[in-house]
């Protein structure tokens, strides 16, 4: 993938979780999700997702391995947190 590719792979899911009604918002680094009441932890993981998302849009080529990475974990967190399916992530980072 290129760094446009990533770019538009994260403004689409930026747009889901909007369109969804999650609120961006950073998870202190030091908190695990198991501190939120089960209620509240996938709208406490999807929240970072978005804040990561964001983030990471803000950052060039130049840091392209990183924004890779990170999109990794962001997909992970869809998967198990906003039911996307394995399938449906793989089409998203296929050009074309």
């Amino acid at each position: 993938m290129d760094n446009k590719k990533v770019d538009q792979v994260l403004r689409m899911y930026q747009k889901d979780l909007k369109e969804m009604g999650y609120i961006s918002k950073r998870m202190d680094g030091d908190l695990q999700l198991s501190d939120f009441p089960g209620s509240r932890r996938p709208a406490t993981a999807l929240g970072h997702v978005l804040w990561m998302c964001a983030e990471a849009l803000t950052w060039g080529e130049d840091r392209l391995e990183k924004k890779m990475r990170w999109l990794g974990f962001i997909q992970g967190v869809l998967w198990t947190s906003a039911g996307y399916t394995i399938r449906e992530l793989k089409k998203d980072n296929k050009d074309g």
